[in-house]
């Protein structure tokens, strides 16, 4: 690039320069009549007659007319010998007639006789003309010597400007093209050879923005398009997009780390309202606490639409790291053929990875069997009198599960659910009712329709959808070997996970500890406790019965005995040990439950006003033909496990 601005600032500048000088002689925009009529004088103090054929030889040299020109400069000197301005525009003439020797001989006498910047400048130019680079040394320093003692006369600086670009002096080029423009901001050649400097220094789009502006000024179309399309203009948009890019990147590393902070924020000011509550023993949903709700929702929304938003710059930036990776690959003439196709073949990969998670859809699906009402008389009306208590609406499909999990979910369009209008759903997973009393399980059941009264289902599948994304990524990424530390999607999974999963499970936390103390105070602390680590304790005996029971059935070759009906664990000590790891972990923002102890003490603070007593009953009580449905559940997870 460099060189090929030298060659063409050789080409243009001496065209421009010179084209410019006859009218700047003195003052820009034309001769001055006041300087000019100062060279009358001086010249009548010697030779009255001189002064006409003075004045004729000035307006043919301006009009072109150079041999008219010479003859009477010529004749001036003869009335007048060795008069310095017929000598120096003499000189001017026979410069661009082609005689450069005599050119300099002029200019030379016409300095000695009078040592002005004028002439300085008259032989400077002569020098630059005679194309030596030998001579350039004096040049510059004859022009540097007019600029000094007259910094406010145009035609000095487009001498120097000249001087400069013959000896490819680009110091001396950036500083007279600045001090020109500080004399006139809107100086044409000041501008255009201040953008070709520009452009030296690798500053594109000044160098673009001074050739248009040399150009709006008055410069030649053809010489400022001929330096655009040399490669500024490309270089100046490459420039531009790189600027903007890193600008877009940055704002959009910002907004993650803003989200970050909201989620830690939230999630201390999650804890502080929880224990405000508990100090000042008033457990109904505190203002602190019904904001930190609300802002939860409105950040989980913006965290959610802010994945979609980063999918495209995710896409972008996949293509100009391929894109770059490969063209330094070319650049450096190194190509190698295998290296350039694999780069090529894992941003495929990834880019399909990416786009594909942009076509995920939630599926309603039946999480178990579903239980009629005539079906499980009792089972029914349980959740019935727990919705009544609650004050809220009762579900309205019971889905039994093989495994220990219960919980409740919504269904419908998002303007039912928000009406509270959508289809509620119950999970009673039948691992989870061993060693289980109706008065706990009401207290749990508490705990879940209390999800329905504070709202927490009626929100659309946004947070799955965010969800189920980032987890194709992830899979197809791995599937594919690329989920390495070199892969910007990758990256853009594992950071953007935590920081959704902070926020999303610590709104979850929220809610839970919200539902707990609903179910607590329509319960009893003691039920709603005393329910939640038996299901601790279930989870894991259900756990590591059916590990045992599917080992043994594998070993012996034969079906799986009911799951719910096996002997007590045999390790004890393990299991203890296990149970207490589990109760005793600290609580994480990656959880979507407080840990056990925490939420178990928070629990205990809650004193509720005439509590129902304890149901002794097991809850197995309330499940209609359990020996069929157990034997129908095993035999379900036994095709899962393939026993």
């Amino acid at each position: 690039m460099k060189k090929a601005f030298l060659i063409i600032i050789a080409a243009l500048a001496g065209l421009a320069l010179f084209a410019s000088l006859a009218a700047a002689q003195s003052q820009k925009g034309g001769r001055d009549p006041q300087a000019e009529q100062v060279i009358y004088n001086r010249l009548a103090a010697i030779n009255p007659s001189a002064v006409a054929p003075f004045k004729m030889a000035t307006e043919s040299m301006d009009a072109g007319d150079l041999q008219a020109a010479r003859d009477n400069f010529e004749q001036v000197l003869f009335l007048a010998p060795g008069f310095p301005d017929a000598l120096r525009r003499l000189s001017y003439v026979e410069q661009r007639l082609g005689d450069l020797p005599k050119a300099e001989l002029l200019a030379r006498q016409a300095l000695q006789f009078d040592p002005s910047p004028v002439n300085q400048d008259a032989v400077a130019l002569v020098l630059v003309a005679t194309n030596d680079k030998t001579r350039l040394g004096e040049a510059m320093t004859l022009a540097k010597a007019a600029v000094t003692a007259q910094p406010d006369v145009y035609y000095n600086y487009y001498v120097w400007m000249s001087v400069a670009v013959a000896a490819n002096d680009f110091d001396a080029m950036r500083q007279s093209s600045r001090d020109l423009l500080k004399l006139d901001p809107v100086d044409p050649t000041g501008h255009y050879i201040a953008g070709i400097v520009a452009a030296h220094d690798g500053q594109y789009e000044q160098a673009e923005k001074d050739l248009r502006m040399a150009e709006e000024f008055g410069y030649p179309t053809a010489a400022v398009a001929e330096q655009l399309n040399s490669g500024i203009t490309t270089q100046a948009n490459l420039a531009r997009t790189l600027r903007w890019s890193g600008i877009g990147l940055g704002a959009w590393l910002g907004g993650l780390f803003l989200l970050f902070l909201a989620g830690l924020l939230l999630s201390r000011l999650t804890l502080k309202a929880v224990d405000r509550e508990i100090a000042s023993g008033s457990f109904a949903l505190s203002r602190v606490e019904a904001f930190v709700r609300r802002a939860y929702r409105l950040v989980i929304r913006i965290t959610s639409g802010y994945f979609y938003l980063s999918i495209p710059i995710l896409i972008l930036i996949i293509i100009a790291l391929v894109g770059g990776i490969i063209y330094l690959m070319f650049a450096a003439g190194q190509l190698f053929s295998w290296l350039a196709l694999f780069v090529l073949i894992a941003g495929i990969y990834t880019l399909a990875a990416v786009v594909r998670s942009l076509f995920v859809r939630v599926k309603n699906e039946d999480p178990g069997r579903p239980v009629a009402p005539e079906e499980m008389p009792a089972l029914w009306e349980l959740g019935r009198e727990v919705a009544q208590r609650l004050n809220t609406r009762p579900v309205d499909v019971i889905f039994l599960t093989p495994g220990v999990e219960i919980g409740v979910f919504e269904r419908g369009s998002l303007y039912k659910r928000l009406r509270n209008q959508g289809q509620r759903y119950l999970i009673l997973g039948m691992g989870a009712l061993s060693g289980l009393t109706q008065g706990q399980l009401r207290a749990i059941l508490a705990h879940e329709y209390g999800h329905f009264t504070n709202r927490d289902t009626a929100g659309g599948n946004l947070v799955q959808l965010v969800q189920r994304s980032l987890y194709t990524i992830a899979r197809n990424l791995a599937h594919a070997g690329l989920a390495t530390w070199y892969n910007p999607a990758w990256w853009f999974v594992n950071i953007y996970k935590r920081i959704f999963l902070r926020i999303t499970l610590g709104a979850s936390r929220l809610q839970e500890i919200l539902a707990d103390r609903l179910a607590a105070l329509a319960y009893g602390a003691s039920n709603l406790s005393g329910g939640l680590q038996q299901l601790i304790r279930q989870d894991l005996t259900f756990a590591l019965q059916v590990d045992g029971e599917v080992k043994q059935a594998a070993e012996q070759q034969r079906s799986l005995h009911n799951l719910y009906t096996l002997p007590p664990v045999a390790d004890t000590g393990a299991f203890e040990k296990a149970l207490a790891e589990t109760m005793n972990r600290p609580s994480s923002a990656y959880t979507s439950h407080p840990a056990p102890h925490d939420r178990l003490a928070l629990i205990e603070c809650i004193q509720a006003e005439n509590p129902p007593g304890e149901d002794p009953r097991p809850a197995w009580d309330l499940i209609e033909h359990a020996g069929q449905l157990q034997e129908e559940a095993t035999t379900l997870l036994g095709k899962r496990l393939l026993i």
